[in-house]
């Protein structure tokens, strides 16, 4: 089931990851005196989605390419590349990913738990809690392999073998996703992703710029990058799985026999 976790992940990637988003009602206040301040006004634009606001607190950008004219054409940034593509916002595919990325935010939280700062640098230590990403993926996955295999149950074997590349194919599917995240329970502890982070900003134009690394990303989407599923889940797949290929052995074993029987 490596290429379905995969296909989820690499969907994540693309709408995520690597373009400008509305605007939370949230300005700039914090100086260079209280770096706690920029910590927090960072992470209420990030749960607000304020991503212009992030961006200046940030590491974000990356650069831009322009066309012959000098026009800006496109824009990269290390995270919600999509969101901030200029004249993407009347687009199905950034309404999509906006909402995806709302439901991905809304249950971020966060605590400062120690600051260090001296004139060159300040040490934000911070514990950052969301939705268990790995859990809602997970539980996501096994929903489409039971799918898969009561449509293949009721198909026979070339039915499961299609059901199977459509199931691939589905795990592309942000809307799914962002309902997967509204069928779990955000207050249940066994369904939250604790991290503890430590970010690095260093004074720019007056003001606290963070830097972004992949422990920060990976905490505040969730556990997002985790090798694994959890382990109750793991086994869930595993048991699927080889009821998948056993039911596939026995299928095709039939269609030998049939196959080798002599005519008439």
């Amino acid at each position: 089931m490596k290429r379905l976790k995969l296909s989820v992940l690499m969907l994540l990637s693309v709408f995520l990851l690597s373009a400008c988003g509305e605007q939370a009602d949230i300005r700039s206040a914090a100086d260079l005196s209280a770096p706690e301040e920029a910590a927090d006004l960072m992470m209420e634009s990030l749960k607000g989605l304020n991503l212009d606001l992030f961006n200046e607190y940030t590491d974000n950008y990356v650069g831009s390419e322009r066309n012959w004219l000098g026009i800006t054409v496109r824009k990269e940034y290390q995270v919600f590349n999509e969101l901030l593509q200029p004249f993407h916002r009347n687009r199905k595919r950034y309404r999509i990913n906006r909402q995806f990325s709302e439901k991905l935010m809304e249950n971020l939280s966060w605590e400062i738990t120690d600051v260090r700062k001296d004139e060159e640098q300040a040490q934000i230590d911070m514990e950052i809690t969301n939705i268990d990403m790995q859990k809602v993926m997970g539980n996501y996955t096994v929903s489409l392999l039971e799918e898969n295999m009561r449509a293949g149950q009721e198909n026979g074997l070339w039915g499961m073998i299609r059901g199977f590349g459509r199931l691939i194919h589905s795990a592309v599917s942000v809307e799914n996703l962002a309902s997967a995240i509204e069928q779990t329970d955000p207050d249940n502890p066994d369904n939250q992703s604790t991290i503890s982070v430590t970010l690095i900003a260093r004074p720019e134009n007056g003001v606290w710029k963070f830097q972004l690394n992949e422990d920060f990303i990976n905490a505040f989407m969730g556990n997002i990058n985790s090798d694994t599923f959890p382990e109750e889940i793991e086994q869930r797949i595993n048991e699927l799985t080889l009821q998948y290929e056993q039911t596939l052995s026995r299928s095709a074993g039939r269609l030998t026999v049939r196959k080798g029987q002599p005519d008439g």
